[in-house]
């Protein structure tokens, strides 16, 4: 309670001594559907107690890691609650499987980490399998929270800058559109800022229209949100919450959004004089004599084609702006799935070089061929691999997380297919399974410049032994792996006989691709096979924490994707408006063309290939900056593995692009198609 208060959520209280009292997680009692005043019946290990009914006197919730034997964390939906006599008594336990430890300050933590990890193993019974430095002032569970909202926030700020470019579109044809009408109230007296205020209240009127609904829904679709992530970000959420700060800056923002927007090209538009205005016919006296136009002359080209891109270069103000909304929209979104859709492939590519469904730890060093015997004696079970995980101490390496030298072993057998490591150098266990040696990853490889035949400086147990580095594998976390007797005989995972233990075994089941239901089931035979022999292990269903990390995100990209997709909308949008306000412009072009003979077809095409062309040129230009806004994701969220670019996101941004596109450019162009030559001559 000093170092990891647990608190409780308003239900209840504490449980106590002697009394067969527990608590349990908020989120398991609302899984479970469990309640204060409920038993639950526990198998109590010590002696000869058998079962026994605890009640549940409180609901807690914690946000803090809490590790068991062989550093498993436990799941928030499976946490039970007892005073440490009672959890000894349950468990049958009297030894303890973790320690926490507070010093006077974060910096000295640091530096003296790897000396208190040694000394547990050399002064202690305790073999040491995983240590965490963690500043409590900035914990990964509050920097792991500030990063997802920081980067959810600069995907708003790119939303709202897609929605300003989108108002500056909006008002600029409005103001190209009104020119004359600007012209009049000039000539009856009206001065340029008394059109700058009518413009930008237009743009204020746009923006209060928006601000209401957006506000609400925001402040609705926010607190879903935030309860979606509060299990991921180790926080508690109760029910339906407003963001004070939230809605002040969506207020603000939907008012000095659609300001600053307007202030440019209604600045450019009401500079016009009235002779100008009332003299303007929609073309200027040199059009077609630029350097571009000739150029497009020059070019060997469809005629529609030409004839597109002569119409859409017409308005060149009015083109960048869509163009720009439209890359920008079409980079985030591609930017976005790149980064996750490579995510997915790094944490599938994890589970891929593990042939087994779960892992067994027991709390206490057990004899190998012993505990293999009890686990072979249930049907479910195929294959039981031996292994060792824990951490050592690496001289010259610095983790890039928390600072320290301790970087993360695996011991397993190389002459079976438990792990299936990417050998980029070296033989490693090709030509000997029971090599020593040890195989880094690249990243720890290239942090320390070794390369395989050179020897690197292990600590354990306070001792320091060379070891030879036998291969470098391709692997997303910094890691080494070894023989799982080397490893075990280096940390002292021995029995009093120097018989070689694991600290965990690896257990294949018959059924090659079973279901986490199925992984389950497993467990129960073999924790009662295990339990029947006094064995008391912690389990890891391999399948349902591969499911887990998959639908975290799932979750993660879900948000992501929401807001990249608005983007695309506004983008979307931006186009639809565009080519409507070309339609209208041009209607006497439309007439004429139907006059002499184009279809309606003809017509819809038109401007269909008018939108493409913006559509496509503004994914050309925005497939580069989806790499570079990747890239900037991924060094915000600070992700300790080596994420790249999925070039799907490259299909996909196109498959998009042209569907976007085409719904944008649809109704316009239907529209203009349905236009008839009378209706059009009567237009004025």
């Amino acid at each position: 309670m000093t170092l990891q208060p647990a608190r409780l959520t308003g239900q209840g209280r504490y449980p106590v001594t002697g009394q067969n009292e527990i608590a349990i997680e908020k989120r398991m009692a609302d899984k479970h559907g469990l309640s204060v005043g409920d038993q639950l019946v526990l198998r109590v290990l010590s002696g000869d107690a058998g079962e026994e009914a605890w009640t549940i006197t409180g609901l807690i919730f914690t946000p803090y890691a809490s590790f068991g034997s062989g550093a498993v964390l436990a799941s928030a939906n499976e946490s039970v609650f007892a005073t440490f006599e009672d959890a000894q008594h349950i468990a049958g336990l009297a030894g303890f499987s973790a320690f926490f430890v507070r010093y006077t300050d974060f910096s000295t933590a640091r530096e003296q980490a790897d000396r208190f990890y040694a000394s547990i193993a050399q002064d202690t019974p305790y073999v040491p399998v995983f240590n965490l430095v963690d500043d409590p002032e900035e914990n990964f569970l509050i920097t792991g929270a500030a990063d997802v909202t920081g980067l959810l926030g600069a995907l708003g700020v790119i939303a709202m800058i897609v929605s300003g470019l989108l108002i500056a579109n909006i008002i600029n044809m409005v103001v190209g559109e009104q020119k004359r009408q600007i012209g009049v109230m000039k000539s009856l007296g009206a001065t340029r800022w008394d059109n700058f205020r009518m413009y930008v209240g237009l743009a204020l009127a746009y923006g209060v229209i928006g601000l209401i609904p957006g506000v609400l829904l925001g402040a609705y679709l926010g607190s879903l949100m935030a309860q979606s992530l509060d299990a991921l970000l180790g926080t508690f959420i109760p029910g339906f919450t407003v963001s004070t700060s939230g809605v002040m800056t969506g207020l603000i923002m939907g008012l000095a959004v659609p300001f600053l927007a307007a202030l440019i090209p209604v600045f450019l538009g009401t500079r016009v004089t009235i002779l100008e205005a009332m003299t303007d016919v929609g073309i200027s006296g040199t059009y077609g004599r630029s350097w571009m136009a000739r150029a497009l002359n020059a070019v060997p080209m469809p005629t529609v084609v030409r004839q597109a891109l002569i119409n859409v270069m017409r308005k060149k103000r009015r083109l960048l702006l869509t163009w720009f909304t439209l890359m920008l929209a079409i980079a985030a979104f591609m930017g976005v799935y790149g980064m996750f859709a490579s995510i997915s492939v790094k944490i599938a590519g994890v589970f891929d070089s593990f042939g087994y469904h779960l892992s067994v730890i027991p709390n206490e060093r057990q004899s190998f061929e012993q505990v293999r015997a009890r686990i072979l004696e249930v049907e479910a079970v195929d294959v039981v691999y031996p292994g060792v995980g824990l951490s050592v101490e690496l001289q010259g390496y610095v983790d890039p997380d928390f600072g320290t030298s301790q970087l993360g072993m695996t011991g397993f057998d190389p002459g079976t297919d438990a792990v299936s490591l990417n050998i980029v150098a070296g033989r490693a266990w090709k030509d000997d399974p029971q090599r020593a040696g040890i195989v880094l990853t690249r990243g720890v490889a290239d942090q320390l410049g070794k390369n395989p035949g050179d020897t690197v400086v292990v600590v354990a147990r306070g001792q320091s032994t060379e070891v030879e580095v036998i291969g470098i594998a391709e692997f997303v976390f910094d890691q080494g792996f070894m023989e799982w007797r080397s490893l075990a005989r280096l940390v002292g995972s021995t029995l009093a006989s120097g018989e070689p233990v694991p600290t965990g075994l690896t257990v294949k089941l018959t059924d090659g691709d079973p279901t986490a239901d199925q992984v389950d089931d497993a467990i129960d035979a073999i924790e009662e096979a295990l339990l029947s022999a006094g064995i008391l292990a912690t389990y890891l269903n391999q399948v349902a924490i591969e499911e887990d990390i998959a639908e975290q995100i799932a979750i993660f990209g879900s948000l992501f994707q929401v807001a990249a997709i608005v983007m695309a909308a506004v983008g979307a949008i931006g186009l639809l408006s565009t080519l409507s306000m070309s339609v209208f412009e041009r209607q006497r072009e439309i007439g004429v063309m139907r006059s002499v003979g184009a279809g309606a077809p003809t017509v819809a095409g038109q401007f269909l290939t008018e939108g493409m062309l913006v559509g496509m040129s503004a994914y050309v230009v925005a497939a580069p900056l989806s790499y570079l806004i990747a890239q900037g994701l991924i060094s915000s969220l600070e992700i300790p593995i080596d994420i790249g670019y999925e070039p799907i996101a490259l299909v996909i941004g196109l498959i998009g692009v042209i569907v976007i596109t085409i719904l944008a450019s649809l109704g316009p162009s239907l529209g203009a198609a349905r236009k008839t030559v009378s209706s059009i001559l009567r237009y004025q």
